[in-house]
């Protein structure tokens, strides 16, 4: 069910969140075993380093989608015509034959420059509406914090999990 968010999050949210993915980026690579990282870990049936590679490409679509999301405008639903199989199924597949160390470097990076994108944007950026199918006329801050943001670590988190 479509919904209209009423904004709750600002510049500095995204800001903290870019901030901590970008700290926990080598942490995560690096705790993974070798038989970890080739697990299931996810209820997709991806992998650990499969989740790790999506969450770390999505890092680098973050500034280019965000000032779609604002060009759009709340009135074009950008869900439609956004290929996300395709696109889940590039950022993996581009990321089979990197190594924890590499995808480590990659996430940090990737985060990095949504980070440094971010500091650059005026609050009033993060302020502007636009529509993602259920995400109807959310502030792009609102729309970061939680497709982009809580987004990765929910998958991080199902990706280190230790439980069966």
């Amino acid at each position: 069910m479509a919904t209209t968010q009423i904004s709750t999050n600002t510049k500095q949210d995204v800001i903290d969140g870019f901030e901590f993915l970008c700290q926990q980026a080598d942490r995560i690579a690096s705790r993974f075993t070798d038989e970890e990282w080739t697990r299931s870990a996810d209820h997709g049936g991806w992998t650990a380093k499969q989740v790790y590679a999506h969450v770390t490409g999505l890092g680098a679509l973050i500034p280019q989608f965000a000032e779609g999301y604002v060009a759009a405008g709340p009135e074009t639903d950008l869900g439609p015509n956004t290929p996300i199989h395709d696109i889940n199924a590039g950022l993996v597949g581009d990321r089979t034959n990197a190594s924890a160390r590499e995808l480590g470097e990659e996430f940090a990076k990737n985060y990095g420059a949504a980070l440094a994108w971010a500091r650059s944007q005026p609050e009033e950026f993060f302020q502007k509406r636009g529509t993602l199918g259920g995400y109807k006329n959310w502030t792009v801050a609102d729309l970061l914090v939680t497709a982009f943001i809580m987004h990765a670590v929910a998958h991080l988190y199902n990706a280190s999990t230790r439980f069966p």
